[in-house]
């Protein structure tokens, strides 16, 4: 087998550039997913303070760890929270305070639905890491993804769930927020992400996004420049890829 020489790849945007596009396919399993070829998460860690009232039976006037931003929010039934929307307006709530560590790896889940309207979509995660979801109908259902803190993150980075350029009613409940480790493929020439792969003496990585993992990869080093579902979104950040094999 050829060796694979390490090299340092960098991603840098000039200021006036908006978003890098990515291409192929990449999943980060987690917590109970699995599959052929994809590296495997069953490590979960405890987090103290948890989503404060993830769902939504704690509070006076207001549910309590939750503040809006915008216009149209409602605590229904004192049991789940509620966004009426426009398609020229976004809205969310937020945590009021929230501990995540930069560059720290977490899976967030909520459940949602949306009980009349159409278009737009459900935004969620810190602002700096968005993930959007428009496949929500009037049925509760769950959702749950990965995500790769960005290392240049304020630690006390509010989480948000709300919509953007959606009409109708949409309404969120449960929501858990996990820190987790990634457990990667052992393979004889060391390990691999669910990405990565040597096939005919060659080191392949080939990602996409979109999959659950998002925008944690085993080869990044660090990344400064904001992420939106399927992209990086940069400004005055960066992104940092390593490929290297261990010994090799």
């Amino acid at each position: 087998m050829r060796p694979v020489s390490p090299s340092l790849l960098r991603h840098q945007a000039p200021r006036s550039a908006a978003r890098l596009a990515a291409t192929a396919a990449a999943i980060l399993a987690v917590a109970t997913l699995a599959g052929p070829g994809i590296g495997q998460e069953t490590a979960t860690l405890a987090l103290p303070e948890g989503v404060v009232n993830g769902q939504f039976r704690e509070g006076g006037e207001q549910p309590e760890g939750w503040t809006l931003s915008g216009e149209g929010g409602a605590w229904v039934d004192r049991d789940v929270l509620e966004l009426k929307g426009n398609a020229q307006s976004a809205a969310s709530w937020m945590t009021r305070r929230h501990i995540i560590t930069p560059g720290g790896l977490y899976r967030l889940q909520f459940s949602a639905r949306r009980l009349q309207g159409g278009g737009g979509c459900i935004v969620s995660g810190p602002a700096d890491v968005n993930r959007d979801y428009h496949e929500v109908g009037p049925q509760w259902r769950t959702f749950s993804h990965v995500f790769r803190a960005a290392d240049s993150s304020p630690r006390d980075v509010p989480l948000r769930l709300g919509y953007w350029q959606a009409a109708g009613t949409i309404q969120f409940d449960w929501v858990r927020l996990t820190p987790v480790v990634p457990v990667y493929q052992r393979t004889a020439v060391g390990p691999l992400g669910g990405d990565e792969a040597v096939r005919n003496g060659k080191y392949v990585f080939q990602t996409q996004f979109g999959g659950r993992g998002t925008n944690h990869h085993r080869v990044l080093l660090r990344a400064t420049a904001g992420f939106n579902t399927n992209r990086w979104t940069f400004g005055h950040g960066e992104v940092v890829y390593r490929f290297e094999l261990p010994g090799r």
